[in-house]
Order: C-alpha cells, then sequence, then structure tokens
C-alpha cells in the first residue's frame, strides 16, 4: 500500500497465492499493471483452479497438481481451511 498499490488488488494477491509474500507480490506487479490475475503461474490460484482443487472428479484435482504441485496443492486446503475458520469465506 505504501508504494501505491489499490488495497483490493492487495487483498486479491494475497487470497490467490494462499497468502504466500512472493508470490503476492509478483501477482500484485501483474494486478497494478492492468493485467490480472495469472492464469498459467504455478503457486497463483484462479477460481477454475479452485473449482477444481474441490472437485470430486479426480481428472480435475489431477489438473491442478500438476499446474501447482503437491506442496502447493496441500497449502491451498490449509489456506482454505484457515480462512473459513477466521470467517473470510464460507
Amino acid at each position: 500500500l505504501a508504494l501505491g498499490a489499490k488495497e483490493s488488488h492487495v487483498f486479491d494477491a494475497l487470497r490467490c497465492t494462499s497468502m504466500v509474500p512472493g508470490m503476492a507480490d509478483k501477482v500484485l506487479k501483474y494486478l497494478t499493471a492492468g493485467k490480472g490475475i495469472p492464469d498459467d503461474m504455478p503457486g497463483v490460484w484462479t477460481a477454475e483452479d479452485d473449482s477444481c482443487l474441490q472437485a470430486e472428479d479426480y481428472s480435475r484435482v489431477r489438473r491442478v497438481l500438476t499446474k501447482h504441485g503437491a506442496e502447493a496443492y496441500k497449502d491451498r486446503w490449509e489456506y482454505f481451511s484457515m480462512a473459513r475458520q477466521t470467517g473470510l469465506i464460507e
């Protein structure tokens, strides 16, 4: 925020990166440049990725495992758990 980024962009960057600061900084650069959230960057979760993460269809789950890797997959589940507990998401 001190560098002039919009608050909404900061929150979006943190949300789509499971609050990983280094990744959020990369996404914040995209957002402030008007490029949106990148959809091809491992560690950056799109709405479609989140849908696949929670799918019962293994081919969809495999898609996000391939894109993000097992560690980021686990981290995303932990992020969702924390976000639900704190009321950030339902």
